[in-house]
């Protein structure tokens, strides 16, 4: 049974080593500035094609979410990626799995650490987007803006996604040293935006596809948690330094 206090004491160890260094501060804020302005500028160009009503935004807001959650995944994917990487260039893994904690509760703290930050960037830069498009564009408010389909967008695919790429790093790097694994969870995050766009060209129901989209994660999420709590193994990895 883990100890949620040993999770939460690792977690946070994690995400102050993390951020103690004004590299990963510089980072953030350079992705969330990029994400956050493209996301807009599509959105706006739509707008401006199609019209400024809350019907065209609820639509174009569903297709192009994954690219604003390029920036919470990027902003994870520095904690989850170097969760074990770094202990072994600095020596400290060794220590780490000498303590007296158990496999499960080292794994669980740090994927929490990732997953907290990679929420909070969620919240950040859906805040951001959602606020500078409702200030600064004149919506004319023909249907509620939050429907089905960018309820289930913003509210399920998107935070299930960010746990499932933080989920995935941190259990493929606690085998292997690997910093290419920022370019596979961005290119996840295009490939389920060009999914969005293909499944609004070929007039799939956006409600129906993003249903189907949350059990497909769900499964994933659990089968990827599965795996990786039975791989992660102290022992074997103390025996690879």
């Amino acid at each position: 049974m883990a100890d949620i206090n040993v999770i939460f004491e690792i977690a946070r160890k994690e995400t102050l080593s993390y951020y103690s260094q004004k590299s990963a501060y510089l980072r953030n804020v350079l992705f969330l500035v990029l994400f956050s302005v493209l996301t807009i500028t599509n959105t706006t160009n739509t707008l401006g094609r199609y019209g400024y009503t809350s019907t065209i935004l609820s639509i174009t807001l569903n297709i192009l979410m994954p690219m604003a959650a390029i920036f919470p995944v990027t902003m994870a994917s520095g904690l989850s990626i170097s969760a074990f990487p770094v202990e072994r260039d600095q020596k400290t893994l060794e220590y780490l799995l000498s303590l007296p904690v158990t496999d499960r509760e080292v794994f669980l703290g740090k994927f929490l650490a990732a997953l907290a930050t990679g929420l909070v960037g969620l919240v950040i830069v859906l805040a951001v987007i959602l606020g500078y498009l409702l200030l600064t564009c004149h919506i004319a408010w023909d249907a509620p803006l939050l429907t089905g389909s960018l309820s289930l967008m913003i509210f399920a695919i998107v935070p299930m996604l960010v746990i499932l790429l933080i989920l995935t790093t941190v259990v493929i790097s606690s085998r292997i040293s690997s910093r290419e694994l920022y370019i596979i969870n961005v290119v996840s995050m295009f490939v389920l935006l060009y999914m969005n766009i293909a499944a609004d060209s070929l007039k799939i129901d956006a409600l129906t596809f993003n249903e189907a989209l949350v059990a497909i994660l769900a499964v994933a999420i659990v089968g990827i948690y599965l795996l990786g709590a039975r791989l992660f193994n102290r022992e074997s990895m103390i025996k690879s330094l």
